[in-house]
């Protein structure tokens, strides 16, 4: 999934949680500008952005990452590769050393 994606999505939920940009972003703690290149896809989204959302927005994380529609087509086995495929790919990101603090 492209960054571009991963942001038409995260917008698609806030669009359906009818909440505004500004709202947003403050509840993340970062500018509206930043918000917006979250969205564009223009900044690249870490666990902590998607974390932060999930709360915000009152959403699985994994909600980011699959359609619904697509949900209704899985079976049993399929959801439990999908979660750990979610998880790996925290996993990886917070392993990175890019995300150290």
């Amino acid at each position: 999934m492209t960054r571009e994606e991963l942001g038409r999505r995260i917008k698609a939920v806030r669009a359906e949680k009818q909440m505004k940009q500004t709202v947003v972003a403050d509840a993340m703690g970062i500018t509206v500008g930043a918000y917006i290149k979250l969205e564009t896809g223009k900044t690249k989204i870490n666990i902590d952005h998607l974390s932060k959302l999930s709360s915000i927005f009152k959403v699985h994380i994994a909600t980011f990452f699959v359609d619904e529609i697509f949900l209704g087509e899985l079976g049993v086995k399929e959801m439990a590769n999908l979660g750990n495929d979610i998880r790996s790919m925290i996993a990886a990101e917070l392993a990175s050393p890019f995300n150290k603090k």
